[in-house]
Formats: C-alpha cells, sequence, structure tokens
C-alpha cells in the first residue's frame, strides 16, 4: 500500500518574498503557496535549474484558495484551474524537435518525462497558464518528472507573476530552493574509503577477494549499496542504473525520562558496503535509535564495524544546522565545518555527552534540541555509513519526524518474519502495507509488536514496511536480512541442473549442495565460512563445463589502464605508463576437475619494457599474434607481429600514424584502426582513427571506412564481414552514436548492426556474435573515459533501435552515461552460448574473469592486486587456438578511383507514411559531410592538437546559439539535388570516397525528414534500399519494378557543390531584399547585414540564430541528443522566417534559387562557415558573392 502523492514539502505560506532553504522534490506534487489574489495569467519565471540546463516541467498547476473574496466565485481548493476548458498554456521557448517535450504538456493532465515541456533555453524562461476568465489564485503546483526517473533540469529559482490583462504583472512568491538528495547548505569533510592494509591483502588469496567483489556487486545491484556518484544521475539522461533500496523515516517520539529509553524509541538502519574484510564481508550495518527526552535528542548507534571516527552527520531535515559527531582522542565531539574556497575547514567543536566503547562499536549520546531550532518543522535527518564505498559526506540518511509515536525492528525467532515494534505515546490510528495488520488503533502507552512475513528477495528476505499516522504523516521501514549463501546456494542448485541437462557428472556436486544446504537450515555453521565453502564448491563446479576446455590458452596483455578523457583519445591524453607485455595463459583442463586456473602457467611473448602493448590477437591457424605497440610517450603505436614461442618479432606499420586494434582477416590480410584519415575530431581536440586495411606484411595499405570520427575494436563475424564500434553524429549530440556497424572487409556496403538513436547506454564496443543466437555480446560505454561498462547481450532479434533488445550481464554497473574506471568490465568475448570471457576490475585492478548469463562470475587470473600503488591490469582476453576460419568475401573489381558509386532508393514513403503524404516527395537533397583534414607540419608528421577546439568549428556555437541550442558546427557541401519519381522511387550516382547523408524534400524545397546518419561508397558500388527510416524487417514492396530505372547525375545548386559558406551563399539574398530595413538602426535589433562584430560573426547570422528565427536541430553535445525525430517536426517548415515571408512581408518576392539558398542553409542546420580555418586567422571581412550570382 503507498501514498505516493501524501508526502508534502515542508513549506511556508508566507507573503512575495524570496523563501530560502526550500527543497523542491523532482517527482512530487511541489506546492508554492502565496495570499490569494485575482488573475487570469499565471506565469512561472524560471532563473535557475539545478544543472544549469534548460528547465523542464511535466505539469504546472494552479489553485484557487477555496473560499473566494466574490461570494459568486467560491472555488473548491481541489480544483486545477489550468485544465479548465479553455486554459491555454504557452511558453518563452520549447526546445525543438521533441514530441515528447511540447507546450501544451504543460497543462494536459499527464505526469512524466514524455509528457513534460522543456524550455529551449537555459537563461530566464516562463511557462504560462492562460485562465479563460480571472480567478482568485493562492497556489501554483508543478513537477519535473513524477514517475521518478529524472531529477535533472528541475527549477530551483523562480518566480510565480499573475496579471489579470497579459500586461501588467505582480509577484505573487519568489522561491530560493534546492533539490531533495542534491547536497545541502551543510558542509561536512569527505570521509576516504580507504581500506586497512592490514585486513585487506587481496594478493595473498586472490579468489576469495574476487568473492569479495562479487558480494559487492550483488549489494549494489540490489539497492542495499551506494554506486558511484560520478555514475548517476548523467546530465537526466542516465534511466538504467540500480536505485538504493530507500532510506528509513521514523517518527521521533517525546519520552518523559530516559530511563530504558531505546525500548519506547524509534530505531532505523543504514547499510552501506566496505569490500576490503574477506572475513566479515562486504556488508556493514549501523543501527540508530532516536528521541527526544525533555530539550534533548538522546541517540544510539551500533555497527558491525566502524568505517571512520566520523560517527554520524546530524542537520535538522533540510541539511540546515549541520554537525558531525566525532570520536577524537577517546571522547565525542559535535563538530561544525565550514566552506573556504576548495577547502572545508572546523569551525566549532563541543565536547557531547554520553558513553561509548570504541572496541565493540556502540555509541549513546544526547545533543541539545537548540542545536537544531528547525528540526520542529522539518525533523532531524541523521546520515551514517562514512568511510563505505562510494558514501557521501553527508552519508546515508535515517529521517526523524516529531510524532507522538516510536517505530523499531525488533528481534524475530523466526527468520522468515521480521517483527516491528510500535510504540504509541498517546492514542493513534495508524494504517500499515502489513497483510492483516491494514488498520491498527493504539491507546496510549500500549505497545505492540507486528509480525511482518519476510518476502524472498534476491540477497535475503525483505520487507519495505510503510505505515501512515491519522495526521497523514508517512514512515518507512527497509527491513532486510542479508543472505550471501542462499543466493550461492540458489546459483549452484540452477547450475546442476543445466549441467545435467548437458550430460555432466553432477551426482557428487548435488550430494555436496544439500549437505551445505542442511548445516545451513542447524544454524550451528560459522555463516560466512559456510558461504566460502559454498562459494568455492560452487567455483569448482562451473570450471567443469567442458565448453571451458577451450580456455586451455588464453592470449591477453598487461599494462596499466587507460584513463583518456574521453573514448576516443587514450593514444591524445591518457597518461603514458609504460610497463606489461603480451602473455599466453596456459591452463589445465583435468577429466576429474575441468578448468584448474589456480595451476596455470604462462608464456611472455613481447616484454613491453618502457613502452605500451595493447590489443593483441592471433591469426585464424594460431601462428602469429598481431598487437600495438608504442614505444615511447613522443613516439606512435604500430602494428606487431610475433610468434606464439615469442620468436620473431616484427614491426610491421611505421610513419607518424597511431596504427593499433590490428584484426586478422580470413584471407590473411589485416583489418586495423589508424590516424592515417589525417582528419580531426569535429567537437574536440585530437585526430581521429578509423578502420584501415593491409596486408599481413604491411602493403597495399588503405581505408575500409571512409568516416571522419573515431572508431574502435573490429573483429570479424561468422559470415565473414567486419563488426567494428563506428561514432557519427549528424546533427546530433557528440555524446552519442558510438554504435555497432558490420561491413565487408574491401569497404562495401557499411550497414548498422545496433543502436543509432537509444540514449542510453552512450554506445557499444568489442561486439561480438554469440555462438547458436541472434545475440551480440558487447561492452556497453560512455562518451567518457576509456571503453568500460557493463556487459550487455544485444538480441537483434528485438530490432536495432529497440532498447528492450539489452540484457545487462553485470546490473551493478550502470548503463553509461558516465565512465566508470573501476568495478566495471570491458572486452568481453563469447566462449559458448552462455559463457564469456571478459576483463573485469571488481575493484580498481583488472584481471581476467568468466561471467555466464545466468549470473556466476569467476576469477581465472589477476596479476598481484595492489591498490597503492597500482598493479598491472590484465586485458583483452580472447582464446588462443586454431579456429577455421569464416568465408572469404570476395573484393570488388578494382576500378577507378574517381568511378562514382550508385544509390537506389524504392519507395521513399516506406518509414514516412503516414506522416508524409504520397505525391508530397519531390526531391532529395545529398549533403556531404567535409572532413577537417589535419595540417602537416614541417618535420612529417601532422597536427595533433587544436587546443582552443571552439575556434576550428564550421559555426561558432560557443560564442552565438538560440533558442533551439547550437547549429551544426560541423561543414556541409550541398551536392546537389535528385528527383523523386511519382512512386518515391530514385536511382542517383554519388561520388564514391565522401561521407554523405539524403534529405527528403517536398516541391517548394522544404525539408521533411533528414538521415542523420552517414553512408559511403567505394569506386563503382551499388547500393540501395526500401524508403527512408523504414524497418529493415520490411520486405520490399511488390508493386513492380520502380520508376526510377536510370541513374541520374546529382544536380548541383547554382553555387556549386561546395562546402556552403553563409556569407557567400546566403548574405547576397539578405543584402538583395532584407538590408534595405532591417540594419542596424532597427529599434528591434533584427539586423541582417553583412557587417561582422569582433568574434567574426556577420550581424545576420547572429540575428537569426540568436532570435529564433530559423529553426535547427540542437547539435549542443548531450543536449542534442540521439533520438529519431518525427517528419517536419524541425527546419525549413518550423522557422519563423518562413512564417513570415509565406505570409507576403512586405512584398519581398524571392526567387526560386534565392529560396533554395536560403533553404539548404537552413536545412543543413545552419553552418556559418564552409571550412575549419582558426576563427583567430579568419579575415575581418569577406568579399561576397555577387547579387547576380545569387540570382
Amino acid at each position: 500500500m503507498k501514498w505516493r502523492n501524501a508526502l508534502l514539502l515542508w513549506m511556508c505560506i508566507a507573503a512575495a518574498g524570496v523563501q530560502a532553504d526550500t527543497v523542491i522534490v523532482p517527482d512530487k506534487a511541489n506546492e508554492i503557496v502565496f495570499p490569494a489574489q485575482p488573475a487570469r495569467y499565471v506565469r512561472f519565471v524560471i532563473q535557475a535549474v539545478n544543472d544549469g540546463s534548460q528547465a523542464c516541467i511535466d505539469e504546472l498547476e494552479i489553485y484557487g484558495p477555496g473560499i473566494s473574496t466574490d461570494a459568486s466565485r467560491n472555488i473548491p481548493p481541489s480544483v486545477n484551474l489550468a485544465r479548465s476548458p479553455g486554459a491555454v498554456a504557452s511558453a518563452s521557448s520549447c526546445i525543438a524537435g521533441y514530441s515528447i517535450h511540447v507546450i501544451d504538456h504543460l497543462n494536459d493532465g499527464e505526469y512524466g518525462n514524455t509528457r513534460s515541456w522543456i524550455a529551449g533555453g537555459s537563461g530566464e524562461e516562463w511557462a504560462q497558464i492562460a485562465l479563460p476568465e480571472p480567478a482568485e489564485i493562492a497556489k501554483v503546483v508543478f513537477s519535473r518528472d513524477r514517475n521518478g526517473v529524472f531529477r535533472d533540469r528541475v527549477p530551483v529559482k523562480f518566480e510565480v507573476r499573475l496579471s489579470l490583462d497579459g500586461r501588467e504583472w505582480t509577484t505573487a512568491r519568489q522561491v530560493s530552493a534546492r533539490v531533495q538528495g542534491d547536497a545541502p547548505s551543510a558542509v561536512a569533510p569527505s570521509t576516504p574509503d580507504t581500506p586497512d592494509p592490514a585486513v585487506f591483502i587481496p594478493r595473498n588469496d586472490p579468489v576469495r577477494a574476487s568473492f569479495l567483489g562479487e558480494e559487492h556487486a550483488w549489494l549494489k545491484t540490489h539497492g542495499r549499496a551506494d554506486l558511484s556518484s560520478a555514475l548517476v544521475p548523467y546530465n537526466g539522461r542516465v534511466k538504467e542504473y540500480p536505485r538504493h533500496a530507500g532510506d528509513d523515516v521514523l517518527p521521533l517520539p517525546v519520552l518523559t525520562d530516559s530511563l530504558d529509553w531505546r525500548a519506547a524509541a524509534s530505531q532505523g538502519t543504514v547499510r552501506v558496503a566496505s569490500p576490503y574484510d574477506l572475513e566479515k564481508g562486504p556488508l556493514v550495518c549501523f543501527r540508530l535509535w532516536a528521541c527526544r527526552v525533555g530539550m534533548d535528542f538522546l541517540f544510539a548507534l551500533e555497527a558491525d564495524r566502524l568505517l571512520s571516527r566520523r560517527l554520524a552527520v546530524i542537520s535538522d531535515g533540510g541539511g540546515n544546522d549541520c554537525g558531525v559527531v566525532e570520536y577524537t582522542d577517546g571522547q565525542l565531539t559535535f563538530n561544525t565545518y565550514r566552506k573556504l574556497g576548495d577547502k572545508v575547514e572546523l569551525a566549532s567543536s563541543r565536547i557531547v555527552e554520553g558513553t561509548f566503547d570504541w572496541n565493540l562499536a556502540r555509541f549513546e549520546f544526547r545533543l541539545p534540541q537548540s542545536l537544531f531550532p528547525g528540526a520542529a518543522e522539518s525533523g532531524i535527518r541523521v546520515g551514517l555509513g562514512m568511510g563505505g564505498k562510494h558514501v557521501g559526506a553527508m552519508g546515508r540518511p535515517v529521517t526523524f519526524a516529531f510524532s507522538p509515536m516510536a517505530i523499531a525492528e525488533t528481534d524475530s525467532p523466526d527468520r522468515a518474519v521480521f517483527a516491528v515494534r510500535i510504540v504509541p505515546h498517546t492514542s493513534v490510528t495508524l494504517a500499515t502495507n502489513v497483510p492483516g495488520f491494514e488498520s491498527l488503533v493504539f491507546e496510549s502507552g500500549r505497545a505492540a509488536v507486528i509480525p511482518v512475513r519476510a518476502e524472498p528477495g534476491p540477497i535475503g528476505p525483505q520487507f519495505d514496511f510503510e505505515a501512515r499516522d491519522d495526521s497523514g504523516r508517512e514512515f518507512k521501514l527497509h527491513l532486510f536480512r542479508y543472505d550471501p549463501l542462499e543466493r550461492t546456494l540458489a546459483l549452484m542448485e540452477d547450475m546442476i541442473v543445466r549441467f545435467a541437462a548437458k550430460g555432466i557428472a553432477v551426482e557428487g556436486d548435488r550430494a555436496q549442495c544439500a549437505g551445505l544446504r542442511a548445516r545451513q537450515a542447524d544454524g550451528k555453521s560459522d555463516i560466512r565460512g559456510l558461504l566460502a565453502e559454498a562459494r568455492m564448491a560452487k567455483r569448482k563446479l562451473f570450471f567443469r563445463d567442458p565448453d571451458l576446455k577451450v580456455l586451455e590458452k588464453i592470449l591477453f596483455v598487461k599494462r596499466h589502464a587507460f584513463r583518456p578523457s574521453h573514448n576516443y583519445s587514450d593514444y591524445f591524453d591518457a597518461a603514458f605508463r609504460p610497463g606489461g607485455g603480451i602473455y599466453i595463459m596456459h591452463t589445465p583442463w583435468k577429466e576429474d576437475a575441468g578448468l584448474v586456473p589456480e595451476e596455470a602457467a604462462f608464456t611472455q611473448l613481447f616484454d613491453a619494457g618502457n613502452g605500451i602493448a595493447r590489443n593483441p590477437a592471433a591469426n585464424f591457424d594460431a601462428t602469429t599474434v598481431y598487437f600495438g605497440y608504442r614505444d615511447s610517450e613522443p613516439g606512435y603505436y604500430h602494428i606487431m607481429s610475433v610468434k606464439p614461442d615469442g620468436s620473431g618479432l616484427k614491426q610491421i606499420t611505421d610513419g607518424p600514424f597511431h596504427d593499433f586494434w590490428p584484426c586478422p582477416l580470413p584471407n590473411g590480410d589485416l583489418a586495423f584502426i589508424s590516424t592515417r584519415c589525417k582528419c580531426r575530431v569535429f567537437c574536440w581536440r585530437p585526430q581521429s582513427s578509423v578502420l584501415f586495411r593491409m596486408d599481413a606484411n604491411g602493403g597495399n595499405m588503405r581505408p575500409v571506412s571512409l568516416a571522419n570520427l573515431t572508431e574502435w575494436a573490429p573483429s570479424v563475424m561468422n559470415d565473414g564481414r567486419i563488426i567494428w564500434t563506428r561514432w557519427e553524429y549528424v546533427d546530433k549530440g557528440a555524446d552519442f552514436g558510438h554504435t555497432l556497424w558490420a561491413i565487408r572487409p574491401d569497404g562495401r556496403h557499411p550497414e548498422l548492426v545496433f543502436g543509432n538513436d537509444i540514449i542510453q547506454p552512450n554506445g557499444y564496443a568489442n561486439g561480438r556474435e554469440v555462438p547458436g543466437t541472434k545475440e551480440i555480446v558487447c561492452t556497453l560505454i560512455s562518451h567518457f573515459g576509456d571503453l568500460n561498462g557493463p556487459i550487455a547481450l544485444l538480441d537483434t532479434d528485438k530490432g536495432r533501435f529497440n532498447e528492450k533488445a539489452i540484457v545487462c550481464l553485470t546490473p551493478e554497473v550502470p548503463w553509461p552515461g558516465a565512465p566508470p574506471m573501476e568495478e566495471c568490465f570491458r572486452e568481453p568475448y563469447p566462449v559458448s552460448r552462455d559463457c564469456f570471457l571478459v576483463s573485469h576490475a571488481p575493484r580498481k585492478q583488472f584481471g581476467i574473469y568468466l561471467i555466464d548469463r545466468y549470473g556466476n562470475r569467476e576469477l581465472l587470473y589477476m596479476d598481484p592486486e595492489t591498490l597503492d600503488p597500482e598493479g598491472l591490469d590484465c586485458m583483452c582476453p580472447t582464446p588462443f587456438r586454431a579456429i577455421p576460419p569464416p568465408p572469404v568475401l570476395q573484393d570488388a573489381e578494382v576500378v577507378a578511383e574517381d568511378e562514382p558509386g550508385e544509390f537506389s532508393l524504392t519507395d521513399v514513403y516506406a518509414g514516412l507514411e503516414p506522416a508524409v503524404p504520397r505525391g508530397a516527395v519531390k526531391y532529395l537533397r545529398v549533403v556531404e559531410e567535409v572532413r577537417h583534414r589535419l595540417a602537416p607540419l614541417d618535420n612529417g608528421e601532422y597536427r595533433k592538437d587544436h587546443e582552443a577546439f571552439f575556434n576550428f568549428y564550421a559555426s561558432p556555437v560557443d560564442k552565438i546559439s538560440g533558442p533551439y541550442g547550437w547549429p551544426t558546427y560541423v561543414a556541409k557541401t550541398s551536392l546537389g539535388l535528385v528527383p523523386v519519381d511519382e512512386d518515391g522511387s530514385a536511382r542517383f550516382k554519388v561520388p564514391a570516397g565522401r561521407v554523405f547523408y539524403f534529405e527528403v524534400l517536398d516541391k517548394d524545397f522544404n525539408e521533411l525528414q533528414r538521415m542523420r546518419s552517414v553512408i559511403h561508397l567505394q569506386p563503382g558500388e551499388k547500393r540501395s534500399c526500401i524508403g527512408c527510416h523504414e524497418s529493415r524487417q520490411m520486405a520490399p514492396p511488390g508493386t513492380g519494378r520502380p520508376k526510377a530505372q536510370i541513374a541520374r547525375d546529382i544536380e548541383p545548386p547554382s553555387w556549386g557543390a561546395v562546402p556552403f559558406s553563409f556569407e557567400k551563399v546566403v548574405q547576397p539574398v539578405l543584402d538583395a531584399h532584407c538590408v534595405r530595413c532591417h540594419d542596424a538602426g532597427r529599434p528591434d535589433k533584427l539586423d541582417f547585414r553583412a557587417e561582422l562584430d569582433a568574434d567574426k560573426i556577420p550581424a545576420s547570422y547572429r540575428t537569426l540564430i540568436s532570435r529564433g528565427l530559423v529553426h535547427f536541430v540542437d547539435c549542443g553535445w548531450n543536449s542534442g541528443g540521439c533520438e529519431k525525430l518525427a517528419p517536419m517536426s524541425f527546419g525549413s517548415l518550423k522557422s519563423k522566417l518562413w512564417e513570415t515571408l509565406n505570409a507576403g512581408h512586405h512584398e519581398t518576392a524571392l526567387t526560386p534559387d534565392e529560396i533554395l539558398r536560403i533553404k539548404t542553409w537552413i536545412d543543413l542546420n545552419c553552418p556559418l562557415w564552409d571550412d575549419y580555418t582558426d576563427r583567430d586567422l579568419r579575415p575581418a571581412a569577406v568579399a561576397m558573392a555577387g547579387l547576380a550570382t545569387a540570382r
């Protein structure tokens, strides 16, 4: 039983004025109350947002006082006036291109992110409701996402303004607030979670240390331990991550004396992880009792073990008047702190009255209520567990609200039942969610114990006890008993059933498991000792799977983990930490024991010495191992080869390029990743690296991919194609689009495998086919950091764009989002349908593990694990054995490099209907994404860094943006138009060796839909598709041959098929028709002149972009997103400029060519410049093309 909407904020009902320290709850109804006054227009003015982005509101509600001063208008306070017939929502702006974020959602009566409004800008914005007639207004209610998913974009500084006529406004309320759960105004010093080296020495028992890491993963997965705060939330985009089970919210009773006070007090529990104690395990529980006696608060604290001398962080419920109870020099003190710059320093200290036993981790103490003057209204927050893994400085809270009763968990003789003690200190009626005890009436002083039947949980019995008193206050007590032994035995029993079905002899294992069950039931065995025994038994059974015999030899690399800023920058800005080498692990397979990793031996094939080796891969007959090697920090990665015994070392590539990630091909050639593309990553500083191919000896080198952005992790599919991670962002956010693609080894037919318009995760790496399935195993990756994350299976039968096709095998790691640097996975290799070889860091250091799809994981090898200094990581594990190669795909016949490709479209309406009716499409525009070529240097190298990277953008988005966000910063070329036949077909030639995409246009050159993904053709290559954004599972229409049978040439525009320049193509049209009226002297500042400002931006461009006169898709790195956009929801059709011109603006008449110029610019997403010249080197004036050219 839940009363989700009953929890109200403690807010001051006051006259207009700034209300500080208000707490906004993103998923609740936040009430802004003020004295009633008449108004027809209610405006919610947003001045600041919690994350600095555009504000989001899922519903804006308006209420009257209930009793009107006008007797004829007695309005019940429960009536939401914003839903009155005729009430109209409006806003200062709205984010473009998202049907789930529109102004009409402000008062549609539906909640959640998918029915919300997002402002178009991040400055002062407003949302407004115009009522059909004036009414007395006393309260405005808003929320961010009442479905409880998103916590970003929350207004934290705002005003409510009222008006009768929409012109003269009165401020009814000003609010300055913070978001619940965000860091309050309180200050407390951080507490590191560094383990005691005397307790945690994993190198002495790496297997048990791996068990400890697995338990920690269970606790995080099921909400009993904290995740790294760096991983969630991430710009509001992260939705898939383990949620914490919740924190206890309890009554704080008043007692007459302190004699045996615990029996009449409330008691809650905080659970945190400290995954460093091999004997006690990772879970640490802190039990807290609390009450009031006189004018003092009494607290008692007991812990399984202490993790810090900071015992409790105590404040009022709003985080104010915060102090820390600390154990220092044999006494308890209550210390307050203040922040000076980046430092936190002690502000005051007082000795605390109390008793304690440090060794037993038991403390009792009292604090005067006068320390927390706001507690009577907001309650008391007590943060515990500091020093636990990922626990913040404020601790995990138990919150207490003043109440004449107590709730506490008490001992229960039955492990299947929890016992909750209720102690009423006055007569009280209580509603609970306990079956059989839904409504309880207590007399004063008559305590009772409620038996609560435990629900089976994944790692132990649990029940979330909820109660509501007769005043409407809600309380929660999260009951839980950690039982890792049950989890282990259940996994082992499932494994026995699966193995028996495979014909594996499991009689002994079944008997052993039964014996463990019996000892579990009698309760006489040490629980941690029994767990270790059961866990080892499961480990030994796991390694008897005959599918693992292929792991007798494993190829891997030892190196220090890269810690780059971005997933594409490891050769650019990751610290150069040399050491390690290339190894083969030899693990014996014994008929009675299976794989025995404890007896493994190792062969070093290559010593990295003062350099770094990476990404080893063997050819199909296992006679040669290839890898990348960089011998020094100023040097480059080159492809090397070596024999399996360490002999025959050869360097295959050289030159001023990074060559790495070798991928042997079925015909004996090598694919690899290289910076030989000689181009820059559009959005940042470093060089790009893309997919290349060469002979095994380094000859005949040529690009496989023609992409402009960095790519990763090629491997060969069963059909002979290469699967790899490609990055693209055509008019999207750059943080996304790291998706899996497949391509023929000769560079023909690149095809999406999975992803492309899924926001979370940011991307996918190391994709490999899973035997016997249609699944791909991969790492879910962030745009930032290294290619770390959770391991997932992608079921391609469920569709390439379906996030429900993603099944996470390691759910303790949030879907990126932000980049994990520890407690994560990478580089999966499918050993069988069920088992996957991976690199895994249970803490910071990566080792070689096996995981399966059923929740099991086992350590194979980890280099001696040290926390300081860090040990070597073991990465890129693959089975080392000869295997039959996939089929060799025939290379295309070699033709001249300038031979064009050919593209055919069967029916453009497939995927566009019904939004775009048949007959509406008249043209395709072919657009090239212009490469940013690297500048050659005098020493034969190429420019490696573009530090002032904004200076190289094709549009100065750091200097100018608009209500729709950022325009494109990529230079583009309109290669021209291709007619579309009546049946929706088209066939045309395209230049080979370039990266391009298509736009669908109507008869007036308005863009109807945009292909926000790139394609390229090799010389002479022919490609076809059925329609526009259609499902790849769609069959071609059975309507006969398409009318378009002859491949047309693209008709170039009048200004030429050259990179598009606003100043050369659009400005002449503005000069001819607009500037005589729209110049610097206009009061409305609509200036369309060509004059450049100090940033070298034409006045016309600044006006059109910043004033929102033209519509474009947001290209902000994160705000741009990557979701599929609805047809006709962006671009020229949505531009105010064309609304004005189409209405006959002062009889302005443009020629068809002039119309095409402006609409082309808009639908190229409004680039300013035609190249990537350093902005500082651009001239202060530009020679313009004459009007004759424009006409």
